[in-house]
């Protein structure tokens, strides 16, 4: 083992149109031919296979050229484990694995060995290995669903003796972690707390996804922990200021040992994925740091959650139960009495909405912690 070598991490990509434009900047273009590992969050399937599953929110696929634009822009490491892969079953994450051809793809497969299995790359003699897991979305390879295909689960038991053998087997362990709260810039404590466990189990550094928008990132141990890197190239509109901006992180090496880690702001245009040194950006992206440190932190939770309770989930608990919440118009009311009426008030709870509301843990322990201050335990 021997030499200096870099990785690049990027966040979410779902290419549902063939840019128009670039891809890639020429600049950001150049900048990852300077490292020899380049890693993004394969979001969703390609489109054209299998039918979508039962679950909870969008459907997403992406264009059957999207892992040829992934490959040929130079990105090697290819994380799955995400709460879209499984979108359309089997069929559809099978033919979105056969599509790549040249990358290591982690976190994903069609039974539980492929979707937990570390996953390696030697780079100047070095063994890097990745393991990639999400939170427990309908797609998620839990101990209620395991006999199939899907992502692998971050809470899964067998998760700790992965990671330890993992670490075994390889000079470099780089988690990928697609999980959290979307549109929201703060991790809860419970994600920070399951990053730094992984951490201790031997991972030398833990790369987040999911919430679109950016998070801040702190060093435990010694070792880099990046809660949110945002989206990268995310076809979609969203009112969020933050949607098409994200983040790069460079880990450089020298041999097995983490020298320094370098994080850049990023934009999607129309101009391809920009380096973004705005001074609005940069100060915001200092903001997410400060607000990870004591007493800031707790005290910014604590609203947050309390904050999203009265605005979304106390609705969504109502809704899954009785297909009305508080909140509803007039004329939804009245639509629910005339069905519970005619249904002579049998009409059933949407169980799917219950499930989803119980089952992620972001969105449960977001509702017990806020219950938790509302009732005073």
């Amino acid at each position: 083992m021997n030499g200096k070598w870099k990785a690049l991490f990027v966040g979410d990509v779902v290419i549902q149109q063939v840019p128009k434009y670039k891809f890639l900047s020429d600049s950001f273009a150049e900048y990852m031919e300077m490292h020899q590992i380049c890693s993004c969050n394969f979001e969703a399937p390609i489109r054209g296979s299998g039918s979508p599953i039962n679950k909870v929110g969008p459907h997403l696929t992406q264009h059957q050229l999207a892992p040829d634009l992934i490959e040929k822009a130079g990105f090697n490491v290819i994380c799955l484990a995400n709460n879209h892969i499984y979108d359309y079953g089997e069929e559809g994450l099978s033919q979105t694995i056969s599509s790549f051809k040249k990358s290591v793809l982690s976190g994903a497969g069609n039974n539980y060995h492929d979707a937990y299995a570390l996953k390696q790359l030697v780079v100047n003699g070095v063994k890097v290995g990745f393991l990639s897991y999400g939170e427990a979305q309908f797609g998620a390879l839990t101990l209620y669903q395991h006999n199939r295909g899907g992502f692998a689960w971050i809470n899964h038991p067998s998760v700790k003796d992965i990671v330890k053998k993992s670490k075994e087997e390889v000079d470099v362990l780089i988690i990928l972690v697609h999980a959290g709260l979307e549109d929201h810039d703060l991790p809860l404590p419970e994600w920070r707390e399951r990053y730094r466990e992984l951490i201790d189990l031997g991972a030398d550094a833990i790369i987040g996804s999911h919430p679109h928008v950016p998070q801040g990132w702190e060093s435990y141990r010694e070792k880099p922990i990046f809660y949110s890197l945002g989206n990268f190239y995310f076809d979609g509109k969203s009112d969020d200021p933050f949607w098409n901006k994200g983040l790069a992180v460079s880990l450089s090496f020298d041999s097995k040992d983490l020298q320094s880690f370098k994080v850049l702001g990023i934009e999607k245009t129309k101009d391809g994925i920009v380096f973004n040194n705005s001074e609005d950006f940069l100060n915001h992206l200092k903001h997410l740091n400060i607000i990870l440190d004591e007493p800031v932190y707790s005290e910014n939770i604590s609203i947050a959650v309390s904050l999203l309770w009265d605005k979304y989930y106390k609705s969504y608990y109502e809704i899954a139960v009785n297909a009305v919440s508080s909140e509803s118009s007039f004329k939804e009311f009245m639509i629910h009495v005339a069905k519970r009426l005619f249904s002579k008030g049998k009409l059933e709870p949407n169980l799917s909405f219950l499930l989803h509301n119980i089952r992620i843990e972001s969105h449960r322990w977001v509702v017990e912690r806020a219950l938790s201050q509302k009732v005073g335990l």
